[in-house]
């Protein structure tokens, strides 16, 4: 029997992004990603949102407006604990954005990790996951066990992947006070220590 497109689509996405999920580990200024995603004005919500839970942290509220040269793009997304949607291109920094899912190990690996460093930064640097062609409640199940202390939007059909230019989970990016796209990591943050070093690098903060 011949599969319907759509399934198709769906089955060629979900191979490359698992295809993409153990990446080789990068980190680069100036990146293709800083340059290229205030182009990327594409909208992407997931299809199903969030089920509200107050046990996940609540999203940032916007502290900035309109698309930044060099910044995030335009992009709304809701968050996992079901309080409303997040404009991407609104938010500014410093700001680690992390690319994840619950099905990734190198991102289970490295979230350990993350979650340390935010609690160590305070409000000195924000936090802000985007959990891509997930399940929402595996997602969320994941964050509470870890006691991730920062939330995600959901990006249940990978609808930032073109104008953040990600091949597959984990991607973290770092969002500098203006908005600008500073730098990325590619692949597993494989400590707190290597998470800290890359802040200070391109936010300038030491935490």
């Amino acid at each position: 029997m011949t599969r319907p497109a759509p399934l198709l689509a769906a089955v060629g996405l979900a191979a490359l992004l698992l295809a993409g999920c153990g990446s080789t580990d990068a980190s680069s200024a100036g990146s293709p990603v800083a340059q290229g995603t205030a182009s990327g004005s594409s909208s992407g919500s997931a299809a199903a949102g969030p089920v509200p839970t107050a046990d996940v942290p609540a999203c940032p509220q916007p502290t900035g407006s309109g698309s930044l040269a060099g910044g995030l793009p335009r992009q709304s997304l809701p968050c996992l604990d079901g309080s409303g949607d997040v404009d991407l291109a609104a938010l500014r920094g410093p700001l680690v954005l992390n690319v994840w899912a619950s099905w990734c190990p190198p991102c289970r690996a490295e979230l350990p990790a993350l979650a340390e460093v935010a609690r160590s930064a305070g409000d000195r640097v924000a936090f802000l996951g985007i959990d891509v062609v997930d399940d929402a409640a595996a997602a969320t199940a994941l964050m509470q066990q870890l006691k991730v202390p920062y939330p995600s939007v959901a990006d249940e059909q990978g609808a930032t992947r073109g104008p953040l230019r990600w091949v597959g989970p984990p991607v973290t990016y770092f969002v500098a006070a203006d908005g600008r796209i500073a730098g990325e990591h590619r692949g597993q943050i494989t400590s707190a220590a290597v998470l800290r070093g890359l802040i200070e690098k391109y936010l300038g903060v030491t935490v």
